[in-house]
């Protein structure tokens, strides 16, 4: 994993108040996987109820705001390294 690829990771825990394993985020790297990963965590240790796109739309929102990342991009099938170009 790149910088760019753990500020992604501790924005979104910072957003719902989680934390995400790295030995878990080291095989995330398509997206739509890692918004149900987190959807499922959040929903599981927290009193929040979140759906996976509740976190898609975040991390669109992130991409687009932090690294000027397209929303068409940021599909639910793209990988955050090879197809969304994070390091």
């Amino acid at each position: 994993m790149g910088i760019e690829t753990i500020e992604v990771i501790q924005k979104t825990e910072e957003a719902f108040g989680i934390t995400l394993p790295d030995e878990d985020m080291a095989e995330m790297g398509i997206v739509g996987d890692f918004c149900v990963y987190v959807a499922n965590k959040v929903n599981i240790e927290t009193d929040r109820e979140v759906e996976m796109e509740d976190v898609h739309k975040f991390v669109i929102k992130m991409l687009q705001d932090d690294y000027d990342i397209p929303k068409e991009h940021v599909t639910l099938k793209a990988h955050f390294v090879h197809d969304i170009g994070l390091d």
